[in-house]
């Protein structure tokens, strides 16, 4: 996930052109250079399920590291994680359930295999409003993985979206509390969609 203590951007590219398949890019940067990251996902979609695989591209500690080579997929060295994620939301109460595990990459234990790091999680989601909307979720892993070295709870928090009126635009806005109880971190994050 991102580490970095400053200020990012986090573009986002999206292909909705073929039936329940949605193609994707994800970037973050950071101005001062210490984060860099691109992840490329597809996803399939029904009315409640979700089935995405992404590839996480993120060279550690930044875009000069050595790592930092897109086609470079040898384990020990690559920079790259592909995370399968199945997501389903049931339809009579906003609740979701997620799982995720690592498959390949980036994510090995000290004997050089992967641990298949694997991270679930339920939401809640709350209309306030047209406007407004609030998740609730929590999140953690079963194993020692890249989420933490136990079993534990790693991610637990809200999010508050909301669209604002500026003239005639509709600015989506969001502003989220998170916690990790593991390692007991606190996070604000504040959000703005222009387009």
């Amino acid at each position: 996930g991102l580490t970095t203590s400053s200020w990012n951007m986090q573009p986002t590219l999206e292909f909705y052109g073929l039936k329940n398949m949605t193609i994707g890019a994800w970037g973050c940067y950071t101005p001062n250079g210490e984060y860099a990251e691109v992840d490329l996902y597809a996803s399939y979609s029904t009315s409640h399920l979700k089935i995405s695989v992404l590839d996480y591209f993120s060279p550690v500690p930044n875009e000069q590291a050595p790592n930092h080579h897109l086609f470079d997929f040898d384990k020990k060295t690559t920079g790259h994680l592909v995370d399968a994620v199945i997501c389903y939301t049931f339809s009579r109460i906003p609740v979701s359930l997620t799982a995720s595990t690592i498959l390949f990459g980036n994510d090995l234990n000290r004997s050089g295999y992967n641990r298949y790091s694997t991270y679930f999680e339920a939401s809640y989601s709350y209309h306030i409003s047209e406007r407004q909307k609030l998740l609730l979720f929590i999140g953690g892993t079963p194993h020692s993985s890249m989420y933490y070295s136990s079993a534990n709870v790693v991610n637990a928090g809200l999010k508050l979206t909301h669209v604002a009126d500026i003239g005639s635009y509709k600015l989506p806005t969001s502003g989220s509390i998170i916690i990790n109880p593991a390692r007991g971190n606190i996070y604000f994050i504040i959000g703005i969609t222009p387009f």
